[in-house]
């Protein structure tokens, strides 16, 4: 039993009994009383909040109880930090902003589920977990930035978000739950990190915007049904890493029919040999290898690449001029003798790009940007003007 519910529980008792001092036997004798005051005084009242005290001492947001839409979540109560968002604490669905502090490193289950006129909200750069249905049904919110310290984004996290237009997780997730963007139909980008080892089932079912996407060289595992009902999806690079790819992935289910039929218009880009050419090969899909042997694609210009790294951080940041009716940016990096796609979703207005975090030290790294104009990749003149950048 902690400290807090005693004081809390001897409080009750003070109460009860006038105000009399309380001796050892007393307390002793009113174990039910006790018990019972433990229950009643376990959640507190601070403004607009209700909140409970964590067994480490800080503070966990229990319900917001006031009627704002526009939302700062305090970092402290009564001088104890806020450290976690409970379960279904915001599932208020007239709320349109809400900011959460950077002391908070955990979101419940259900915390904003509901909160359907959300339109933004601020994440705090110490966040480890994203609970289970933890923005569900979240419909006018449109981007997603999931920061640097999370490492698994719960089932169902951020499913029937029908607004969200763009994700962007950052490197330190390793893990993304089933369903956890199923049912956002408004999706069209999303950048996966490195680092990312598995990709649940239904993860992206009914994305039905979703046009590309590519699964980077950690992903060793590719749940089912990952991308059924995504009916514009058109291109997925999958790495050499991948060793799984689970049974109708990238089916969908035919209810005249009664049958699961393929995404035809899906193409896989793999790697001659790997786990992903063998899966297509053995379920009739459509797909390209990946060869450094890239076909003439003569763009406007050429492109106009700035470099520049991190040694703090080890990274590497590329800007370059506008590139003339281009629809999106790719960005691809020279390793172990191929090209490898970093990402091929960087929007037309878009013309920075930062690398994932940690590259190896004394490396060289030869990276090229390609702009795509009239549904063609300038591969050519991409890798022609490519830079090269020694990491610090």
């Amino acid at each position: 039993m902690n400290n807090k519910k005693i004081v809390a529980g001897l409080l009750a008792l003070t109460f009860v009994l006038g105000g009399a001092a309380l001796p050892n036997k007393v307390v002793s004798n009113n174990a039910v009383i006790l018990a019972s005051a433990e229950e009643e005084t376990e959640v507190l009242t601070f403004g607009d909040y209700k909140y409970t005290l964590l067994e480490d001492g800080t503070v966990e947001i229990a319900k917001y109880i006031g009627s704002d839409t526009v939302v700062e979540i305090p970092d402290e109560i009564d001088g104890v930090a806020v450290t976690s968002i409970g379960e279904h604490a915001f599932s208020n669905p007239y709320i349109k902003s809400i900011d959460v502090p950077d002391s908070v490193t955990v979101i419940e289950s259900g915390a904003f589920m509901a909160c359907w006129d959300l339109e933004s909200i601020s994440l705090p750069k110490n966040l480890e977990y994203i609970g289970r249905s933890a923005f569900c049904d979240c419909r006018t919110l449109k981007i997603i930035v999931i920061p640097d310290g999370v490492k698994t984004i719960g089932s169902f996290a951020f499913c029937e978000c029908s607004g969200i237009e763009s994700i962007v997780i950052p490197d330190s997730v390793e893990t993304i739950e089933n369903n956890a963007f199923s049912g956002c139909k408004s999706l069209k980008n999303i950048t996966l990190p490195e680092g990312l080892k598995e990709i649940k089932e239904e993860t992206f079912f009914n994305c039905n915007s979703l046009e590309s996407i590519v699964i980077p060289d950690s992903v060793e595992s590719i749940g089912g049904f990952i991308f059924a009902n995504c009916f514009k999806l058109k291109s997925v690079t999958i790495s050499a890493g991948v060793t799984k790819i689970s049974n109708l992935a990238f089916y969908y289910y035919d209810p005249e029919e009664e049958k699961y039929k393929i995404l035809e218009d899906v193409t896989i880009n793999c790697y001659s040999g790997s786990y992903a050419e063998k899966y297509a090969k053995a379920n009739n899909l459509n797909y390209k290898l990946i060869d450094e042997k890239l076909p003439d694609c003569p763009p406007p210009k050429k492109m106009v690449i700035k470099a520049e790294y991190s040694s703090e951080y080890h990274q590497i940041r590329l800007r370059w001029k506008p590139y003339e009716n281009a629809e999106k940016y790719g960005i691809a990096v020279y390793l172990a003798g191929k090209w490898r796609v970093w990402t091929c979703s960087i929007p037309a207005d878009v013309t920075v790009f930062t690398s994932p975090k940690n590259l190896t030290p004394g490396t060289e790294y030869k990276i090229a940007v390609a702009a795509r104009v009239n549904g063609n990749w300038n591969v050519r003149d991409a890798i022609y003007d490519a830079v090269t950048v020694t990491v610090k």
